[in-house]
């Protein structure tokens, strides 16, 4: 049934591709130009038309262009505003290139208006929300995990009241089934997972890219709710010099370094530090332990970009990071011997070593064909402990991806196609047990576009051998539909697989009295199966106008369906955390509706409401996910002023979560089963002083926090001790400011 699913997938495709290609001649060519040191290059959208016929289209961003031929017409027309048209004689099907000449000088044109902070492309068939620069600027954003407040479609909250990381959801599902990756290549995963998310500094993003379901089969089979794909500040684009500093009430500071250097021209470099420490030792709720981790965190990347203006580009980046964390109890001593007697605490050193290397090739004279090969190595070592209990995990991963691309007979069909491996070898120590496994997966994938009028479809399938579960399929499509120029419908559909990492996707588990119980089902790692999920998903779009103001609604709905997925059950008994595979039913519901919007000039609105519906059989029943938010409101203000002030403002509203039972437990240590309602907002002023920004800002402006965030925290080593069962806010009001300094080029070096 699967293979036939298959079939019915890409045979009607491939069907409509042969007739098309039977059926159409066509003529097909290259529109350039010339600059001032003589080299070719492709001009993208210049006009290509038959004179006096209907036929026309305009170039893509290789310059190339295909048109029917036109029976009584051999006079083609190019043109481009700026150049001289030029009219040629076309005697027979043929390939033809054409060089336009610069019919003028043009004067410097400066258009002003409201450029959203967030916009959807209206071009990319898969639905993808691009966050710039300026959204990132408008919270303090020290990290990736923090760079969402202000995005609606994502959830942050804190994994647990001990060790300070936050984590993020997408469609009620947690990170782990997010695919991260930093410039199209895996990033954060495996014994990264959620400590990984503080590893990519806010100040070095360039932007993200978010998809919501799942991304392309170019880029793996891991993503199931969706895919973040961040992009670093660059070695050859943009400012020259970019520094940040951060300071919070806290005591939290942070300083940021970016700096780029053209070495000739084809050589360019940059080097991006970060530095952040936390020393004070804050404990606003009084229950005797740490509110946030202290401890430092020092990341070095050196990135280097080769372009020798002839199709052949390459770009390498090493990095090297070290992060060290200590929570717990205010009287806890680092270094100390660790019993019942002595305050509980917790720490994590975490190293980490990484190069990334890309080699790319486009074929002068047929710049749609190119050839593209990703290269990546990652050493990532945890070492840590929590309470009285030790953990260690050491994980490297090689990655490579082949990837050509090319056309087929015209610029409406385009594919990619290539080749992947992947090497993941973890070795996890856990309270005197241990957890190995080495992983090794090949891969081989084709993608199909299709684009003409007002349809696009994008068409993959890829198929991996894993060498501990075998060969699996992963078919993806996505399609859009161009109602009018500016309403859009798009639908996709595909299937997901991962590896789960118990441990470091449930650190909240970890912190707590829990008993670590897993029911193995065989001898690989943990003894659980694989991860597979499909995921459907429906959005539109319209983009409008209203009183001479640009404005638009996004309407999606996702589900998510589970075939088998590694339950993490905190519901058993409040003194275990069980792991098994899933038996039964497990899915994920999500809608969301959103408005942009700019009022008045400078001024950009965003509202959103979203529904999560998530559920999952558990040992005890079908459940809800706990902690998670059913309904959540969304508002977002950002207002601009002719002084070059900025005000920001965000408010959030969440409905009651479920909270996982603690009805077993003595009076004292038992939670409500379910949390209020909360409010949650944050703010921040800034002011732009030429190369200088200085920022102020306000988080949790209500002061609204959850009161009891340890369960038995005046004994951390009962039972009963517990600090997994975080539903709100952990952290008071808090004031911090910070400085952006930054040398631009000049207008004439952009």
């Amino acid at each position: 049934m699967f293979y036939l699913r298959i079939l019915r997938l890409f045979l009607p495709g491939l069907l409509l591709l042969s007739v098309q290609a039977a059926a159409q001649d066509r003529l097909q060519g290259f529109v350039l130009e010339e600059d001032e040191k003589g080299k070719l290059k492709a001009l993208q959208a210049a006009n290509v038309y038959w004179l006096g016929g209907n036929d026309g289209t305009t170039t893509d961003d290789k310059g190339f262009f295909s048109l029917p031929l036109q029976a009584g017409s051999s006079k083609l027309v190019i043109s481009y505003i700026g150049y001289k048209n030029d009219t040629i004689i076309i005697t027979r099907q043929q390939e033809v290139k054409v060089i336009l000449k610069n019919a003028r000088n043009l004067s410097v044109v400066e258009i002003s208006g409201d450029r959203a902070s967030t916009f959807i492309s209206s071009i990319n068939p898969i639905k993808t929300q691009v966050m710039t620069e300026q959204e990132l600027f408008k919270a303090a954003c020290c990290n990736l995990s923090e760079s969402f407040e202000t995005n609606p479609a994502v959830d942050v909250s804190y994994t647990d009241a001990v060790t300070g990381v936050k984590q993020i959801q997408m469609l009620g599902l947690s990170g782990s089934y997010i695919q991260l990756q930093r410039e199209n290549m895996p990033d954060v995963r495996g014994l990264s997972g959620y400590y990984g998310l503080n590893f990519i500094p806010g100040s070095w993003i360039e932007s993200i890219q978010l998809t919501k379901g799942v991304g392309s089969v170019v880029n793996g089979y891991e993503s199931i709710s969706g895919q973040l794909n961040v992009e670093l500040k660059k070695p050859d684009t943009g400012d020259y010099v970019f520094a940040n500093g951060y300071l919070n009430q806290m005591g939290r500071s942070e300083g940021n370094w970016y700096s780029r250097h053209r070495l000739n021209s084809k050589w360019t470099t940059a080097v991006l530090l970060h530095g952040n420490y936390t020393g004070l030792k804050n404990d606003v709720n009084k229950d005797g332990f740490l509110d946030i981790p202290t401890g430092s965190q020092w990341n070095l990347i050196n990135r280097w970009r080769y372009d020798n203006s002839q199709g052949i580009m390459g770009q390498l980046s090493v990095q090297a990071l070290r992060d060290t964390r200590t929570g717990g109890q205010a009287g806890f001593v680092p270094g100390e011997p660790r019993n019942t007697t002595t305050p509980y605490g917790t720490g994590m050193d975490v190293s980490r070593y990484s190069a990334d290397a890309k080699l790319g090739y486009v074929f002068p004279m047929a710049r749609y064909r190119s050839v593209g090969l990703q290269l990546k190595a990652v050493d990532h070592r945890s070492e840590g402990y929590f309470g009285l209990n030790n953990y260690q995990g050491i994980q490297q991963t090689v990655y490579a991806n082949l990837i050509y691309q090319d056309i087929l007979f015209t610029t409406d069909w385009k594919y990619r196609a290539g080749l992947s491996w992947m090497y993941d070898s973890y070795d996890e120590q856990y309270k005197g047990t241990s957890y190995a496994r080495t992983e090794q997966i090949p891969g081989a994938f084709y993608e199909l576009t299709f684009s003409r009028l007002r349809w696009s479809v994008v068409s993959g399938l890829r198929y991996d051998y894993h060498n501990l579960y075998g060969g699996f399929f992963t078919p993806r499509i996505h399609a859009k539909y161009d109602i009018t120029e500016n309403t859009a419908l798009r639908a996709s559909a595909g299937r997901g697989y991962r590896v789960a990492n118990i441990f470091m996707e449930n650190l909240g588990g970890l912190v707590s009295s829990r008993m670590i119980n897993i029911q193995a089902v065989n001898a690989i790692g943990y003894g659980l199966n694989p991860e597979i999920a499909w995921n459907y998903g429906l959005n539109f779009t319209h983009a409008f106008r209203l009183a001479r103001r640009d404005g638009q609604i996004s309407l999606d709905y996702y589900h998510t369906r589970f075939e088998n997925q590694v339950v993490a059950d905190y519901d058993f008994s409040p003194q275990s955390l069980l792991f098994y595979n899933l038996s039964g039913r497990s899915y994920s519901n999500s809608f969301q509706a959103e408005l942009n919007y700019h009022p008045i000039r400078r001024m950009e609105m965003r509202l959103a409401y979203r529904l999560l519906d998530v559920k999952t059989d558990y040992s005890s029943g079908f459940l809800s996910k706990p902690l998670v938010s059913p309904h959540r409101l969304f508002a977002n203000v950002g207002y601009k002023t002719r002084n070059k002030w900025s005000f920001d403002y965000t408010v959030q509203w969440y409905s009651p979560k479920r909270i996982p039972t603690t009805a077993s437990n003595p009076e004292a240590y038992r939670f409500a089963g379910q949390s209020p309602s909360f409010v949650l907002m944050n703010a921040q002023v800034s002011k732009s002083l030429g190369q200088w920004d200085v920022y102020v800002g306000l988080e949790n402006v209500g002061d609204f926090r959850q009161q009891q965030l340890v369960n038995s925290a005046t004994d951390p080593y009962s039972p009963f001790f517990d600090a997994s069962l975080v539903w709100g806010p952990a952290i008071e009001r808090m004031v911090y400011a910070g400085f952006r300094w930054r040398i631009s080029p000049p207008p004439s070096a952009l």
